[in-house]
């Protein structure tokens, strides 16, 4: 952040030209005023070039997010992403201007501050129906239980409405006036108050849109990422100027593989456009990933969430300020919002691991950027088998430079991978200084990988070495629960990524590393619970959730920084996923 205070107190807690006979006059009456203007311009933007601001610099900003949490709070909006999620239609030059001129001493010139220059979150955005999307795809056809028909059809209309495009005013604008990063092609958005693409929820998404025939919209998901890589060097948290200080879990090299195995988009994959997109775009933003997280995110030889950043989140600036003014760590909260897995006792001390519940087990006790986790290094060898097996199908080229690197970041994985295993439970533990031990759907995250490239030599190696017995006596608990996999078994931690929250990532994460295993009949069960638990959702409510309850069937979660949110993207992408190898009786991605 940009001069960011130590401490503060806040007061709560195409034009066509028509050619005629002068057509030779207006031609050159338009070149010399382009000309003159284009001088004039260049002058101007010269001259006051030390003075233009990126809007970033309004966002970050915290003298102004902690009047604006103040106005927020006067107006009874309990969401602080509110405020960071307004665009306006002034330059940042001009806001900083107006913002230095006030009298902050008067709350109600403060407050006409926000309410005047600024506009409604997503009014920058717009939904759009896209060329792909079908009000019948194709798996409709084959689905006959009825209860499946509606959900899937309730899903399908919801793509038509989580769509966006950026509205043509602001498409391509050299000074952003929003927090919004502009993406060349329509996005997904999970759904709620989450109005902006998301890096690892996409995983989900992908498949989602794949099963509903959204072809060139899932292939636009993928360019997407390419460009922000491409910006960044990453893909950031989600599509805003305040995620890009931190990633999630590196998920890109498995998109890339869930897409080519698609059988859909199979005569897709054989025209020279998509062969030279692979070739020139993604592959090189897919090897840029890698080179990020092994670079960037090493510490004391494992990879680990981190941040450069140690202020608070501007998306969550009011709850992280009362934190940090109470001594916690920021480096920490933001690392554990690039797991995301925020939050979750998993990432806290080992006496929170031992006794979850206690008063001090709460994010001030967040220990994340100290863990080395497990599915990190599970999605990092994701990224390079997925890497080796692209090249392989978009390349001829024998790169011996890219083949030692591929040696190299597959021998670190590996190593770091052997080192969390535990043979006598057949599970993978985090990387922790304190050998603090939680078993949750993580730990088996290498073989939900492993699912993915099940020809590769290590990851016949991991799936040898453990057994169907050691994953159903390890996970009992989590099984045996009525509306599916929990997050964890820590209870009453006031944490959402904990007992008794049924997310979607992590329910796939525990059906494929059955599935590995060849375990069939656990991952069906783990797989229609799921899928009842979003069809009951929807007979009961017309909606479907984020995350559920595993205790009561088609019921939301709770718990977190934010009310439970609908939609919704990577549910919505799971169930149909599941609802394909149901229909289909395969599994398109082996």
């Amino acid at each position: 952040m940009r001069d960011s205070p130590t401490s503060i107190n806040a007061p709560f807690l195409d034009i066509n030209v028509r050619t005629d006979t002068s057509s030779k006059r207006i031609r050159l009456f338009l070149v010399v005023s382009v000309a003159v203007i284009s001088t004039v311009l260049i002058l101007f933007l010269y001259k006051g070039q030390e003075e233009v601001v990126p809007m970033s610099d309004i966002y970050l900003n915290e003298h102004i997010l902690v009047h604006a949490a103040s106005w927020m709070q006067a107006r009874g909006i309990n969401d602080s992403k509110h405020f960071v999620d307004m665009p306006s239609y002034m330059s940042p030059n001009s806001l900083l201007q107006l913002w230095n001129n006030l009298n902050l001493k008067h709350s109600q010139i403060v407050y006409d501050f926000f309410e005047s220059n600024f506009l409604d979150p997503a009014t920058d955005i717009h939904t759009i129906r896209v060329d792909d999307w079908s009000e019948e795809p194709d798996i409709l056809e084959n689905i006959e239980n009825q209860s499946q028909n509606k959900t899937f059809n309730h899903i399908n209309q919801l793509w038509k409405t989580m769509t966006k495009v950026f509205r043509q005013e602001y498409m391509g604008k050299s000074l952003q006036t929003f927090s919004h990063i502009n993406l060349p092609y329509p996005f997904v958005v999970p759904g709620g108050r989450f109005r902006e693409f998301y890096y690892w929820d996409s995983l989900w998404i992908l498949s989602g849109l794949l099963v509903s025939d959204m072809h060139q919209t899932s292939f636009g998901m993928l360019r997407n990422m390419a460009t922000l890589i491409n910006k960044y060097g990453f893909v950031p948290n989600g599509a805003r100027t305040y995620y890009t200080d931190r990633s999630q879990p590196p998920v890109f090299g498995l998109m890339l593989k869930t897409f080519v195995r698609y059988p859909g988009v199979q005569e897709f994959l054989e025209t020279e456009h998509c062969k030279q997109v692979f070739k020139l775009e993604l592959l090189p933003a897919l090897a840029k990933e890698i080179e990020f997280f092994y670079l960037q995110r090493m510490k004391d030889g494992m990879l680990r969430y981190s941040t450069s950043s140690d202020r608070p989140r501007p998306e969550s600036y009011k709850e992280d300020l009362k934190i940090l003014n109470e001594g916690g760590s920021m480096k920490s909260i933001r690392a554990t919002a690039e797991s995301g897995w925020d939050f979750s006792a998993r990432w806290m001390s080992i006496e929170c691991l031992e006794n979850p519940s206690h008063e001090r087990c709460t994010t001030f006790a967040l220990r994340t950027d100290d863990i080395a986790p497990v599915e990190l290094h599970a999605f990092f060898l994701a990224d390079v088998l997925a890497m080796k097996e692209m090249q392989q199908l978009f390349t001829n080229d024998e790169d011996d430079g890219a083949n030692v690197l591929y040696d190299e970041h597959l021998e670190f994985v590996q190593r770091a991978l052997n080192t969390m295993f535990d043979s006598d439970v057949g599970l993978w533990f985090d990387g922790r200084k304190d050998h603090g031990r939680v078993v949750t759907p993580a730990a088996v995250s290498p073989l939900f990988v492993a699912s993915y490239f099940p020809d590769v030599e290590y990851c016949q190696h991991m799936i040898s070495n453990t057994t169907v017995e050691q994953l159903n006596a390890s996970l009992d608990s989590f099984m045996s629960q009525p509306g599916g996999i929990p997050a964890s078994m820590l209870k009453e931690t006031g944490q959402q990524w904990d007992f008794p929250n049924v997310w979607a990532p992590l329910v796939d994460m525990t059906y494929r590393a059955f599935k590995a295993l060849n375990a069939t009949d656990e991952a069906e069960s783990i797989k229609a619970k799921y899928m009842a638990m979003v069809e009951d959702s929807v007979e009961k409510y017309d909606t479907i959730y984020e995350k559920y309850d595993c205790e009561n069937l088609g019921e939301p979660g709770g718990a977190g920084e934010y009310n439970v949110v609908t939609g919704f993207g990577w549910t919505n992408g799971l169930y149909c996923k599941f609802l394909y190898e149901t229909v289909f009786e395969k599994d398109w991605i082996k």
